[in-house]
């Protein structure tokens, strides 16, 4: 941080005052260090100097805050971002929820999945599966069921089909189904969007 002021002072003193991408530069620099304290620093910085910052400043220190287990600030930062006028884009909201599954928080990140397909925006494949495969582990068999029927009436075939095999994956797991009615515990695996069971 003490180089990154340096750097600030060197070029206030020689005329050439730090723009948005040199902001979020020192910033990127910051939080791939898993430094998100300095970054929030050097973030305050240009607000101070009337620069604005871009969706993707708060995106990479809400990632870092949520890289370093710091959940509160990591909402924290997106709940400035939402207050500073900036419209989440498909890549803040598939870190917020990220950052909420990691937290074990499945119930909100079910919330914001179901904002984003409200607003038609494309979510990452694998996304939906590693959800899917969170919420299942949570026994969480209500909001599996619920966002297969959502994804139905979406018209996203494909992804119902990912919720609603997890949802039934769950539902033997609750009842304690007996392996050998499949001759064996299965090993599910995921392939191309869809859970298949491999067998024993």
């Amino acid at each position: 941080m003490e180089m990154v002021q340096r750097l600030l002072k060197a070029m206030k003193e020689d005329g050439c005052t730090p723009d948005g991408v040199t902001y979020n530069a020192l910033i990127k620099l910051m939080t791939r260090q898993r430094m998100p304290d300095d970054a929030v620093r050097i973030y305050k910085k240009m607000i101070q100097n009337a620069v604005a910052p871009s969706i993707h400043t708060y995106v990479m220190i809400m990632k870092s805050y949520f890289q370093t287990r710091n959940y509160d600030m990591g909402r924290a930062v997106w709940d400035e971002m939402i207050q500073k006028g900036c419209c989440p884009d498909d890549n803040s909201y598939t870190v917020l929820i990220g950052g909420l599954i990691s937290q074990g928080r499945v119930g909100e990140a079910c919330n914001y999945l179901e904002e984003m397909i409200e607003k038609g925006m494309k979510i990452p494949q694998l996304d939906f599966n590693k959800f899917a495969a969170d919420f299942s582990r949570a026994g969480k068999l209500d909001i599996l069921e619920e966002m297969a029927q959502k994804m139905k009436f979406a018209g996203k075939f494909e992804l119902y089909n990912v919720f609603a095999r997890w949802a039934e994956m769950t539902k033997e797991k609750v009842k304690g189904r007996d392996p050998n009615e499949t001759g064996g515990q299965g090993i599910y695996v995921i392939s191309q969007g869809s859970i298949h069971d491999t067998g024993s």
